[in-house]
């Protein structure tokens, strides 16, 4: 994968011994289970950056239902 693609690791463990290694592996972002919208959308904007985007994001991705 290039460096423009997003890597995003979701896990119901705990990532944070591995965190150093991962980023330096090409993870962009971490989500936890289980796994709110809002959570994911955060995520998300922590990856986009622009406003319009997060905007845009935020209207596709709305509800905090849990999801899987």
């Amino acid at each position: 994968m290039g460096e423009d693609v997003p890597v995003i690791i979701l896990t119901a463990y705990d990532w944070t011994e591995v965190e150093d290694e991962a980023r330096e592996a090409g993870v962009t972002a971490f989500c936890s289970k289980p796994l709110l919208l809002s959570d994911l959308r955060n995520c998300l904007y922590s990856i986009i950056g622009t406003s319009k985007q997060r905007d845009a994001l935020a209207n596709a991705v709305g509800d905090d239902t849990p999801t899987g």
